[in-house]
């Protein structure tokens, strides 16, 4: 099997291409020099926590666990509050507690 290479012409076209390339390969070098601090400030960035990073990430957790804390707490303060309370007189008795108490009377009445 027989390996070609390609032809380089020697013309006003072809060193035009060549100094177009070689122009890409030192800007590519520069670049490759310049990417770890690029990197470093990529990361850097991602990783900086500060206020709009943490409400953006997490907006959803902040503002859902105060609420759901403050719901409950008014809900446990309602239930406790005295002027939402039943009075006892006001209260009906379920049937079947009222069966089941009036079945034990009479079963202690019987003895």
């Amino acid at each position: 099997m027989r390996t070609t290479t390609p032809r380089m012409h020697r013309g006003p076209l072809t060193v035009d291409v060549h100094l177009r390339r070689a122009e890409e390969l030192e800007r590519f070098g520069e670049y490759l020099l310049a990417r770890p601090r690029e990197r470093e400030r990529e990361v850097a960035a991602r990783h900086a926590m500060g206020i709009k990073s943490i409400w953006k990430n997490y907006k959803v957790l902040i503002v859902m666990g105060p609420s759901l804390v403050l719901i409950h707490w008014g809900w446990y303060n309602i239930k406790s509050n005295p002027m939402f309370q039943p009075k006892i007189e006001d209260t009906v008795p379920d049937p079947g507690l009222v069966t089941y108490v009036l079945q034990q009377d009479s079963k202690s009445k019987g003895k």
